[in-house]
C-alpha cells in the first residue's frame, strides 16, 4: 500500500474519536446501570460502596427496559453527531495528505465507507452494552476477538492481492458490520430473549437524569484525555510531514491496542462487581477487584516494554512503510502510560458505582496540554507533541484517586499503593536504558 494510503488509513482510525469516546462512555455508564437492574435495583443512580439501596432478589426487568430504551436513542444521536464531525475533519485533513496525489479516488471512497459503517455500528452499539450489563462479557469478548481476527485476516489477504485502501477498507468494514449483526443476535437470545419481550423502547427522562451526572463527568474526562491525544494527531496532519504524522498515529494506535487488551482482566468482570455493589456486597468481591487491578496493570507494563524495545525492531524486520518515533519519544510516552495507568485503574474502581472524580482537573490539564503542544510541536515535532501531552498530568494523577478508591473498597491506602510497584520498576528500567543510550551516543 502506498505511503499516502497508509497514513490516510491511520487518520481514518482516529477521525471518529468523538463517536468512539461518547459510545464508550455511554457503554460504561449504562452497562453499570443495567448491571444495577440485574442486581434487582429500582434506583439506577450512582452507587457507593457503603450505601445499600432497595433491591429485589432477581433482575428488575422494568428498570432494565427503561435504561435500555434510553440508551438506544442516545446511541442514535451520537451516531449522527459523529457523522458530521468526522466528515468535516476528514474533508480538511485529506486535503493536506492527498495534495499532489494523482489518483485520490480510492482514498475518498474508503473515507466514505468508514463514515457509513461507523454511523451504523455506533447507532447499534446498544446490543453490546446490553450483553455487558447482563454479565455476558466473556461471550461478547469471544465474538469481538473472533471478528477482529477475521477482519485483520481479510485485510491482509486484500493487501497481498493488491487491493489497495479501498478494497481493504471495504472487506474489513463488512466484517465489522457482520459483528454488529452478531451482537444483535446474541443480545436477543440472552436471558431467554428478555430484550425481545420489551414493549416499545422509549426515551425515559428519569433514567437520563440519573445517567447525566456520571455521563457528562466521564465524557469530560475522556475528551480531555483520549480526545485531546487523537485530536492533536488530526491537527498535526494539517502541518506535519507524512512520515511524522504516520509515526505519531502508529504510536497512538499500538499504545491504544495495548491499553485496551490490558484492561480486559478488569473490564471482563466489571458488570458482576457493579451488581454486587448495587446489593451492598462489595466485601464479597474486594479481593478479586484488587487481583484484577494487579493483572491489568501488569499486562499493560509488559505491553509498554514491547512497544519500546520490541516493536521498533519488528517493524524494521518486516519492512514496514511506517516506523515508530525515535526511542526517546516512544519511551517518554510509554513511561507516562505506566504512570497514568495506575491512577486510571483506581478511577475505574470508583466507576464500578458510576462515581467519577477529578473531571475538572482533567479538563484543565487538557487545556494546558493544548497550549504546550502548540508551542512545542513546531520546534520538536513528535517529541514536542508527546512532551506537551504528558507534562501537565502529574497535576491530575495524584494520590486523591488512590485515597478515594481505597475508601470505596474499605481498605487502607497502603494496600492499593503496593499495587503500583510494577510501574515504578518499569520506569526505572526504561529510564536507565535511555540514559545508557544517551551516554553511548
Amino acid at each position: 500500500m502506498p505511503e499516502h494510503e497508509t497514513i490516510s488509513w491511520l487518520l481514518f482510525a482516529n477521525l471518529s474519536f468523538f463517536g468512539v469516546i461518547v459510545s464508550q462512555q455511554l457503554g460504561s455508564i449504562f452497562s453499570n446501570m443495567l448491571s444495577f437492574a440485574m442486581g434487582g435495583a429500582e434506583d439506577l443512580g450512582v452507587k457507593n460502596a457503603v450505601t445499600v439501596r432497595d433491591y429485589s432478589d432477581g433482575p428488575n426487568w422494568g428498570a432494565f427496559a427503561r435504561a435500555y430504551g434510553t440508551l438506544r436513542w442516545l446511541q442514535v444521536g451520537t451516531a449522527f453527531t459523529n457523522l458530521l464531525l468526522a466528515g468535516a475533519m476528514g474533508y480538511y485533513a485529506l486535503g493536506n495528505l492527498l495534495d499532489g496525489v494523482s489518483h485520490p479516488e480510492a482514498v475518498i471512497g474508503a473515507f466514505i465507507i468508514i463514515l457509513v459503517t461507523g454511523f451504523i455500528s455506533t447507532s447499534l452499539g446498544n446490543y453490546e452494552t446490553a450483553l455487558r450489563g447482563m454479565n455476558k462479557v466473556a461471550l461478547e469478548n469471544r465474538w469481538q476477538t473472533i471478528m477482529s481476527l477475521i477482519s485483520v485476516a481479510v485485510g491482509v489477504i486484500s493487501l497481498v492481492l493488491g487491493g489497495g485502501i479501498f478494497w481493504t477498507t471495504l472487506v474489513m468494514q463488512m466484517v465489522i458490520m457482520c459483528n454488529v449483526l452478531r451482537m444483535r443476535y446474541l443480545a436477543f437470545r440472552a436471558e431467554d430473549g428478555a430484550i425481545q419481550k420489551f414493549p416499545q423502547l422509549l426515551f425515559d427522562r428519569e433514567i437520563f437524569v440519573a445517567a447525566w451526572g456520571p455521563m457528562w463527568r466521564q465524557g469530560l474526562v475522556a475528551f480531555a484525555a483520549v480526545g485531546f491525544v487523537q485530536g492533536i494527531g488530526v491537527i498535526f496532519s494539517f502541518t506535519g510531514t507524512a512520515a511524522e504524522v504516520g509515526s505519531y498515529f502508529l504510536l497512538i494506535r499500538i499504545w491504544s491496542a495495548v491499553n485496551l487488551f490490558s484492561h480486559a482482566p478488569f473490564s471482563s468482570v466489571a458488570p458482576r462487581f457493579s451488581r454486587e455493589i448495587a446489593r451492598g456486597q462489595i466485601a464479597a468481591v474486594r479481593d478479586e477487584i484488587l487481583l484484577r487491578f494487579r493483572a491489568s496493570l501488569s499486562l499493560f507494563v509488559v505491553g509498554m516494554f514491547g512497544i519500546v524495545f520490541v516493536a521498533p525492531w519488528l517493524l524494521q524486520f518486516i519492512g514496514a512503510n511506517l516506523l515508530l518515533p525515535d526511542f526517546y519519544t516512544t519511551a517518554l510516552y510509554c513511561c507516562f502510560g505506566c504512570y497514568a495507568k495506575y491512577f486510571s485503574l483506581a478511577q475505574h474502581v470508583l466507576m464500578l458505582g458510576n462515581v467519577v472524580i477529578q473531571y475538572w482537573e482533567r479538563l484543565l490539564v487538557g487545556l494546558l496540554g493544548i497550549f504546550l503542544v502548540s508551542y512545542l510541536m513546531p520546534k520538536y515535532g513528535n517529541f514536542g507533541i508527546v512532551l506537551g501531552i504528558v507534562a501537565p498530568y502529574p497535576f491530575v494523577f495524584r494520590l486523591v484517586a488512590i485515597r478515594q478508591a481505597s475508601d470505596f473498597l474499605g481498605i487502607k491506602q497502603v494496600r492499593l499503593l503496593r499495587e503500583g510497584i510494577i510501574s515504578v520498576i518499569y520506569l526505572v528500567c526504561t529510564f536507565s536504558w535511555g540514559l545508557v543510550m544517551f551516554i553511548r551516543n
